[in-house]
């Protein structure tokens, strides 16, 4: 049978066969702990392509746009976050066996994590600040009067959210 337009437009053949075949897996949870990984990598790719985006809408001061993909960051955030109890369901043996085949492997290895780590400074602090300096008003004033600069405080409180996130 031919492949979908969505098949193609997805990879889904290329996506599905990234993952152990069945009879491969070291336990039964294998599956369920690769698939909940990958897809932590591709929403840590999506953060990183939206904080990238945010930071390009600064210098042009599209502040509403930011805002929204402020917004869309923390909920990308949020489903990553969520989708963590799902490793909870495995008993701590089932785990166990997979770390033995994961080795010395480690959650502070990811190539997504350690970018979510290394983007607030190298990237989006420094368009923030250029952002701030070329509008002329320090945090400072924002933070001591909120509502005098609603859009402005309410950019900074998507990056604390970011941050907490």
């Amino acid at each position: 049978m031919p492949l979908t337009d969505y098949e193609k437009y997805i990879r889904t053949e290329e996506l599905l066969a990234l993952q152990k075949p069945v009879d491969a897996l070291t336990c039964h949870d294998e599956l369920q702990f690769q698939v909940v990984h990958q897809a932590h990598e591709l929403y840590m790719k999506l953060i990183a392509h939206e904080l990238g985006f945010f930071c390009s809408l600064l210098p042009s001061n599209q502040v509403g746009r930011a805002l929204t993909t402020l917004d869309r960051i923390a909920r990308i955030q949020r489903v990553l976050l969520q989708s963590v109890e799902l490793l909870d369901t495995m008993a701590p043996t089932d785990y166990m066996t997979i770390r033995t085949a994961l080795g010395r492997g480690s959650g502070q290895e990811s190539p997504g994590f350690r970018t979510m780590l290394r983007l607030p400074g190298e990237t989006v602090w420094p368009a923030f600040a250029a952002f701030f300096d070329k509008r002329g008003v320090a945090l400072r004033e924002i933070y001591e009067h909120p509502h005098d600069h609603h859009e402005l405080f309410k950019l900074c409180e998507g990056l604390v959210d970011y941050d907490q996130l």
